[in-house]
């Protein structure tokens, strides 16, 4: 039990005289860890910037949305109507989370007061924004608008027919798909008749996940071409697809540098590692002769690294965001700004992924004693 205790404190005080007796050894182990920690934590900090920026133009719904437009002609009108009030629904049922909005529009204009025309809409679903069509004793109509209006109501004339729209702003999400100021939507009941001459069918489902949008849209287009309707499907699938190839690229690179990282270390400390060995060499063989054995020198020199290695990386984790802000001045305009960089931070994968390369090249670098240690003891003490 003794033993135990001395050979750890007699190998580290002689490691602690070595550190001292040749500083260049473990300031070494500790600033090249630190420097290719650091030249990888910049490179995955731009890597986490793009993804960042990748994952907000994922998040933009217009990017997950698939848009199908079909022209109705009178023939179909009937048919049409009815398969169209349960598509809504069959497409919601293939996600949960799928958000789908149906809109009609019809061949005929609401003549607004000073000569405005606006298109006549309606829908087999509630509109996110708008107020219920059917909510109340009677049917509700609305002119929504993307200017300001003052007024509450608004005289509306449709084939000569005079009505009253209740004025309601155009949603944000209605504004980008619709390209008229003005937009008059009433329930499909209530606008039928004009429907009769035909209209103008337009789908937007919505997925919550990017990759989601592709076996959406495949549905999509076998269902109608089953249907034999001639619809148009527009998406945004190939650039989904590139930037999917793109973050498993960046994957890919991420774990390209983490190895090359992990690689150099191993063979700078290694080589490190075999000088000292060599300039040890006798007294580890001495060591050895007392009855140390190879088992606790190669765990003493393990822990040296690790110890060694950790406080290069420590060194990298509290210096890195100074120093990338005292670089702002070299970097190019635009593409980190100090406001940007105190809110870019390493994600906990990256993390890991950085120490374990740490770690396996502190594991790698005490190969060169373990094959040294193989040696027969006799002959390095002759």
């Amino acid at each position: 039990m003794r033993s135990l205790t001395l050979i750890p404190i007699y190998l580290w005080k002689n490691t602690v005289h070595r550190w001292i007796e040749h500083p260049a050894s473990p300031l070494t182990k500790i600033f090249i860890p630190a420097i290719f920690s650091l030249l990888a934590t910049f490179i995955l900090i731009l890597f986490t910037f793009l993804a960042n920026k990748l994952e907000e133009e994922l998040s933009k719904s217009s990017i997950r949305t698939i848009t199908i437009n079909e022209m109705v002609r009178s023939h179909n009108v009937h048919n049409h109507l009815l398969a169209s009030t349960h598509e809504s629904q069959m497409w919601k049922s293939q996600s949960e989370e799928t958000q789908v909005v149906t809109l009609l529009r019809a061949f005929a204009m609401a003549n607004l007061p000073n000569g405005v025309k606006a298109p006549i809409f309606t829908s087999h679903d509630n509109l996110e924004g708008v107020p219920d069509l059917l909510e109340g004793d009677r049917p509700n109509i609305y002119l929504l608008t993307k200017d300001d209006l003052n007024e509450p109501n608004v005289r509306c004339e449709i084939n000569d027919i005079t009505l009253y729209a209740s004025v309601q702003r155009m949603p944000d999400w209605l504004q980008g798909e619709i390209r008229d100021n003005y937009i008059l939507i009433a329930p499909i009941n209530m606008i039928q008749p004009l429907l009769v001459e035909g209209y103008t069918y337009t789908v937007y489902a919505t997925t919550k996940e990017s990759r989601q949008v592709s076996s959406l849209e495949k549905a999509m287009s076998a269902y109608y071409k089953a249907e034999g309707r001639n619809v148009r499907i527009l998406s945004s699938t190939e650039l989904l697809n590139a930037i999917h190839e793109l973050e498993n690229a960046q994957r890919r690179i991420q774990t390209s540098i983490i190895l090359f990282v992990a690689c150099i270390l191993s063979l700078i400390l290694g080589n490190i590692a075999i000088l000292e060995f060599n300039r040890e060499a006798y007294l580890f063989a001495l060591l050895r002769s007392f009855g140390v054995t190879s088992k606790q020198i190669i765990l003493h020199v393990f822990l040296e690294n690790i110890i060694l290695v950790l406080l290069g990386v420590s060194l990298t984790a509290s210096t890195w965001k100074l120093i990338l802000q005292s670089a702002q001045n070299y970097i190019p305009t635009g593409m980190l700004s100090i406001a940007a960089s105190d809110k870019l931070i390493l994600s906990q994968n990256d993390i890991i992924t950085l120490s374990s390369s740490m770690l396996i090249g502190a594991i790698l670098a005490i190969l060169p004693v373990i094959i040294g240690l193989r040696k027969h003891t006799g002959t390095i003490l002759q």
